[in-house]
């Protein structure tokens, strides 16, 4: 079997619904390469776990890692596990609720390819509301991801504001080589609750010679489902402004 071109690390903790719609838009992926699929659960306790042995057993390009040390440890440190876990010449960082036009993969590997320089590159986000997330079902989605635009709220104000952003930097719509991850370090694991380490991971990477290349593409979304977060807002900026590198979090507005 030839190498591994690209591994996906996707992080989940306790969101099995989400993460079945996004993973059916991995596994159906139009990439004519080899490319893995690592799932980092960080201890889920939904059902996460056995949903996952029988996803495992069907797809051969499917690896599952699981925290059974019973405390949640934090992205950063779960992204991290998932790239020492992989092999692939490039590396995507996404979570369990981005759902990823099939697309994805080769758009994304063939622009790399043609470069001589190292880039990270980020699809728009857009986001689902709580209210709209009964809607999903009602487009064929599973045939063509980009159909959720029509049951997305794009006169939202987050949606709006992408819309209007000349770019944007997040490590989780993303996708980079493993030499600019190895050349940074990973992930920085002081952040150890939700907040900046994605930004920060960026800005890093660009600091160390990567250039940022946002996809804004109409046909390229990436559809992010809703869920319920807790969030130390508090305690992530405080992490921001001790860890991150300068400007983290004060850019994209």
């Amino acid at each position: 079997m030839s190498s591994i071109e690209v591994s996906v690390v996707i992080c989940t903790i306790n969101r099995l619904e989400l993460l079945k719609k996004g993973l059916f838009t991995w596994i159906n992926q139009d990439f004519d390469k080899n490319y893995e699929i690592i799932i980092v659960d960080d201890g889920s306790t939904d059902g996460t776990y056995e949903y996952m042995q029988d996803r495992v057993k069907k797809y051969p390009n499917i690896r599952y890692i699981f925290n059974d040390k019973k405390e949640y440890t934090s992205p950063a440190n779960a992204r991290n596990r998932g790239v020492n876990h992989s092999q692939g010449k490039y590396i995507v960082f996404t979570d369990a609720e981005n759902l990823i036009p099939y697309e994805y993969l080769s758009y994304t590997y063939e622009f790399h390819n043609k470069q001589k320089e190292n880039y990270i590159t980020a699809f728009r986000p857009f986001m689902f509301e709580e209210e709209n997330m009964n809607k999903i079902e009602n487009v064929e989605w599973k045939r063509d991801v980009r159909l959720l635009k029509q049951v997305i709220n794009m006169d939202s104000e987050n949606n709006k504001g992408m819309l209007t952003r000349n770019t944007w930097r997040d490590n989780h719509f993303s996708m980079f080589s493993r030499e600019m991850y190895d050349k940074v370090g990973g992930v920085n694991e002081n952040f150890d609750t939700w907040g900046f380490e994605g930004i920060d991971f960026v800005e890093r990477m660009i600091k160390n010679g990567c250039k940022l290349y946002n996809f804004k593409s109409e046909n390229f979304f990436v559809y992010h489902q809703w869920h319920e977060v807790n969030r130390d807002l508090k305690k992530a900026d405080e992490q921001r402004k001790k860890f991150g590198t300068k400007g983290c979090g004060e850019r994209d507005k």
